[in-house]
C-alpha cells in the first residue's frame, strides 16, 4: 500500500494492540485516524515510519506508556490527537523538534511533570490542549506563538505567576497579578485572559486560583458572547473599562 494516503478506521470496534503490519511500507500515508475503538497496549513500535504523516488521530482508546520516538520518523507531523487514553510519564521534550507541529491535543491522560521549554520551538503552534493530567511546575514563559488560538491547561497542577504565557487556566495553583504583556496575541479567541487588543475573544476562564489585583485597565471584552457575567467576591477588582459585550467572565 505505498501509495495509501489516508486510512480512517474510527469508531469501530476494533480492540487488542494495533498490529505492526498495519502501516507497513505506507510510506505516502498522510492521515492515519484510528480514533474511538478499544485499542490498548503500547502507542505503536519502535519500527513505526511514516515520513509524510500529517495527521495522528489515537484519540478515545486504551493506549498505555508513553509516545514512541519513532515518532520522529514522521517530521512533517502537523496535528497529534492523543486525549482519553492512558499514557504517563513525562511529556518528550522532543515533540519540540517536530516543527510543523500546530495542533498537540492531549486532555484527560496521565502526564506529569513540568510543560518542556523545547515547545518554544514550535513556531506554528495553534492549540495545545493539556488539560486533565498531571502536569505541575511553571508554564515556559517562552511560549509565545503568533499564531495561537487555543490554549487550555485547566485541572493540573501548574503553580506560579501568570508569566509570558497564556491559556485556560482554571483549577490550578496561579497566584499574582494578571500581567500586562497579554494583548501581544492578536489571533487569540478562545482564552483565559483578554487585554487591550485582543477583539476576538469569546471567553475568559481564570477559575479556582489565588490572583490578586485588578483587571488592566485597557481590557475590551466587546467581542465576548452571551449576557453571563460573574465576579465573585475576592481580592481581584475590576478597573474602569469597555465591558458592554460581555459573555462569559469566570473569576471565581
Amino acid at each position: 500500500m505505498r501509495s495509501l494516503e489516508s486510512l480512517d478506521l474510527s469508531n469501530n470496534q476494533l480492540f487488542g494492540e494495533i498490529p505492526e503490519h498495519l502501516v507497513e511500507g505506507c510510506i505516502s500515508l498522510a492521515f492515519l485516524v484510528l480514533s474511538n475503538n478499544s485499542l490498548q497496549g503500547q502507542i505503536f513500535s519502535k519500527n513505526f515510519n511514516l515520513p509524510n504523516l500529517l495527521r495522528l488521530q489515537l484519540d478515545g482508546s486504551h493506549f498505555i506508556g508513553n509516545i514512541p520516538d519513532s515518532l520522529l520518523n514522521s517530521s512533517l507531523l502537523v496535528g497529534l490527537y492523543l486525549s482519553d487514553n492512558h499514557p504517563s510519564g513525562r511529556i518528550l521534550s522532543w515533540l519540540g523538534n517536530m516543527l510543523d507541529l500546530s495542533d498537540i491535543i492531549m486532555p484527560n491522560n496521565n502526564f506529569e511533570g513540568p510543560i518542556p521549554v523545547e515547545f518554544c520551538q514550535l513556531e506554528y503552534l495553534e492549540v495545545l490542549d493539556l488539560s486533565e493530567n498531571n502536569i505541575s511546575s511553571d508554564f515556559p514563559s517562552c511560549l509565545n506563538s503568533l499564531y495561537i488560538h487555543q490554549v487550555h491547561l485547566s485541572r493540573n497542577k501548574l503553580q506560579g505567576q501568570l508569566k509570558e504565557a497564556f491559556y485556560d487556566s482554571s483549577y490550578n495553583h496561579f497566584d499574582g497579578s494578571i500581567p500586562k504583556w497579554i494583548g501581544r496575541l492578536p489571533q487569540l479567541s478562545y482564552q483565559s485572559i483578554q487585554s487591550c487588543r485582543l477583539d476576538q475573544l469569546h471567553l475568559i476562564d481564570l477559575s479556582r486560583n489565588n490572583l490578586s489585583s485588578r483587571i488592566p485597565p485597557c481590557l475590551d471584552m466587546t467581542a465576548l458572547h452571551n449576557k453571563d457575567y460573574d465576579v465573585a467576591p475576592g481580592p481581584m477588582s475590576m478597573a474602569p473599562g469597555p465591558i458592554a459585550g460581555v459573555g462569559q467572565l469566570g473569576l471565581r
